[in-house]
């Protein structure tokens, strides 16, 4: 699957558009995924169509979680890291 998140969202061709979120992000690095939150949040605040700016907060909200920070390769924030 070469084609951004942000694509299963617009696309016309329904084995593309209902395709579940799981599905694409599934073996996806961390990297992508980061990413692809943030496109979507992105594409949620440009676009003027409702449907579309829904879906995007239900993909957020469905991408699966990623590390916490301080977990391996990603640096701590807050009162811990000092």
């Amino acid at each position: 699957m070469t084609f951004s998140v942000t694509d299963i969202i617009e696309a016309e061709a329904p084995e593309t558009r209902d395709l579940a979120i799981a599905r694409w992000c599934a073996g996806r690095s961390t990297a992508e995924l980061l990413s692809a939150c943030a496109e979507l949040e992105l594409y949620r605040r440009r676009q003027t169509n409702l449907y579309r700016r829904v879906r995007a907060l239900f993909f957020l909200a469905a991408i699966p979680p990623l590390p916490s920070a301080g977990a391996a390769g990603f640096p701590a924030h807050g009162p811990r890291a000092l």
